[in-house]
């Protein structure tokens, strides 16, 4: 979703150089912006709550946004974007936790929500923990659960433009996918985004892996 963001000319950083790195994971990158991750994790650790590990207490969420210096150190970093591109787009799956406390300060903010069936999400979960050593957490069906529910409903409340996209449709029919995320943002159809989506390409989840 965000490689085709890319080649239809919407930037996801003011710095291509702040983009995260291709990893074994995504072969073909990220597209993270390296600088909003830490604003996320920094959210995420003043309310308590550890990426994959801890289900955020919602409240704990809200009182971030109330911290002295908060507002201001956010509208920094949202200006530089604005003043960057008149649109511009951010990829990172702690936005499900952190984004409503980034959204008061979005101009004309669109939304696309990227989901994944639970069996493959945990399943992709438990790859990334064994790749980088860590231990599985004890409840990730929970904490999926949890997290999707309590970020669908945020969004369902909103008046903002909304598409929701599943993985699996994607890799099923990646030239319609594409062709209607260049109708959601108003953009041209390219080649280059037809071609982005590789139907071959599983990411780290392995098909012929089974949960033990």
């Amino acid at each position: 979703m965000a490689g085709i963001l890319t080649q239809l000319g919407i930037p996801l950083s003011d710095d291509p150089a702040k983009l995260s790195d291709p990893d074994f994971g995504n072969p073909k990158g990220q597209f993270e912006d390296k600088e909003l991750t830490v604003i996320n994790n920094r959210i995420l650790e003043h309310a308590d709550a550890k990426w994959w590990y801890e289900i955020p207490d919602p409240e704990k969420i809200e009182k971030v946004a109330n911290e002295s210096g908060f507002e201001d150190f956010i509208r920094k970093v949202i200006a530089k974007r604005d003043n960057a591109a008149d649109v511009w787009a951010a990829k990172d799956p702690r936005f499900t936790v952190t984004y409503p406390l980034i959204r008061p300060f979005l101009r004309n903010p669109h939304v696309i929500y990227c989901g994944r069936s639970m069996e493959q999400t945990i399943l992709s979960l438990r790859r990334v923990f064994k790749y980088v050593g860590m231990a599985i957490p004890a409840e990730p069906y929970t904490f999926w659960a949890t997290v999707s529910i309590r970020c669908l409903n945020y969004l369902f409340s909103l008046e903002d433009p909304l598409f929701v996209l599943s993985f699996e449709r994607m890799m099923k029919t990646p030239e319609r996918t594409a062709k209607d995320i260049a109708k959601f943002v108003g953009k041209k159809m390219t080649e280059l985004a037809y071609d982005w989506i590789d139907p071959n390409l599983q990411t780290i989840t392995d098909e012929g892996e089974k949960e033990e």
